[in-house]
């Protein structure tokens, strides 16, 4: 039963043993006395001990509640983990949405067979020359190669079947899951027949093209993916060379290849003619960011035609003399700057118009159209 405090504040009151006195100046009422016996301080006590119990149980509730939450987080971020992998692999497919592609930077690599380490021995020691220290080192790396045989491809890496790297010949190729830039790639899933690999040589230029012609199998931890040759550019020395670069593409015939388009990536030409005062001044047009074979550099101080050719400009005419007709040429050169139309043949191109160019592959000769009529600079 709940205390009901008197009206009368005058006289001290008395509810279940205890003595309450009224305090004016703060009005209200306050404990001066208790008769409480031992029963009611057990029972606070026993209360107090529940209490605490409770407080055990709410605590051991708290942690629970906790370890669920920290389980959960972590869940969560395995699962945030696992989803970010997934998007990098659906960024990867999107990049050839419509054509193209999966790629992936490689180094080709010796093949890990004893005819492929034969064959190494065997260009080793031809290019010792008779020398017996360098014999010897042939003979380590031999060792070396052998002993290698039954340990997996390093990452990033792939070869050639067969013991071949002439581009044409290549009928087999083998290559990790994982590029040099730590992509992964599931070839088996990946690449399908009918599909085309294409192979292009960051260092040299060298591109080459194949068809899928089987599903790809697992070879050791590698996958295996057997080709035909269909075309190269020959831009390079026509070979996969060991310990150079090269970037990978799965062509998707599903995505619709036009092997029209794709013919043009493999035509051997100068690709371009760049107008430039020096060598300092051109910036190469290339995927790869460097020069190609059969490039041409007009000098437009020197009024010197040039071709890219193993790795440096070859003149393709002498400087022009002073009694050379250069004005009319020079005012043609200008109008060239936008979008000249150039053509590289043995003989003179059909139907041109002002201000063409035609480069002679044979004689090494750079000519205008001009006023009906071919001129070559060193003309006079």
């Amino acid at each position: 039963m709940a205390a009901v405090f008197p009206l009368d504040t005058t006289k001290p009151w008395v509810f279940n043993g205890v003595t309450y006195e009224y305090d004016a100046s703060e009005d209200r009422w306050y404990v001066v006395s208790t008769t409480a016996t031992d029963s009611v301080i057990e029972g606070i006590s026993d209360n107090r001990s529940q209490i605490d119990v409770l407080d055990t149980i709410i605590d051991q509730e708290i942690e629970n509640r906790s370890n669920l939450l920290d389980a959960a987080t972590t869940k969560n971020n395995q699962q945030d983990a696992s989803i970010l992998e997934l998007d990098q692999r659906l960024d990867a497919i999107s990049d050839a949405a419509g054509t193209l592609q999966f790629k992936g930077r490689y180094t080709y690599v010796l093949e890990k067979s004893e005819e492929a380490c034969t064959q190494a021995y065997l260009a080793c020691l031809i290019a010792a020359a008779g020398d017996p220290l360098a014999a010897g080192e042939c003979s380590n790396i031999d060792a070396a190669c052998n002993a290698a045989l039954d340990e997996p491809y390093s990452n990033g890496t792939f070869t050639s079947k067969g013991t071949t790297n002439v581009i044409s010949d290549i009928e087999e190729f083998v290559i990790t899951g994982i590029d040099l830039d730590g992509q992964s790639i599931d070839w088996l899933n990946v690449a399908e027949v009918g599909d085309y690999l294409e192979m292009f040589g960051i260092d040299d230029g060298d591109t080459a093209l194949y068809e899928i012609i089987e599903e790809p199998k697992v070879f050791n931890v590698e996958r295996s993916i057997r080709v035909k040759f269909i075309r190269e550019t020959g831009a390079g020395d026509g070979k996969l060379n060991l310990q150079e670069n090269y970037t990978v593409r799965v062509f998707k015939t599903s995505q619709g290849l036009d092997l029209t388009d794709a013919d043009k990536r493999y035509v051997i030409a100068p690709y371009v003619v760049y107008f430039a005062d020096s060598p300092a001044d051109i910036t190469p047009v290339a995927d790869s960011g460097i020069l190609r074979n059969g490039e041409l550099w007009f000098d437009t101080a020197a009024l010197q035609m040039f071709v890219w050719n193993n790795n440096s400009w070859v003149a393709v005419s002498p400087p022009p003399t002073q009694d050379i007709r250069v004005a009319a040429v020079e005012a043609d050169i200008q109008a060239l700057r936008a979008k000249p139309d150039i053509t590289s043949s043995t003989t003179a191109p059909v139907s041109p118009k002002q201000g063409d160019l035609w480069f002679n592959p044979s004689t090494l000769k750079f000519a205008f159209y001009t006023a009906g009529a071919w001129i070559n600079p060193d003309q006079s």
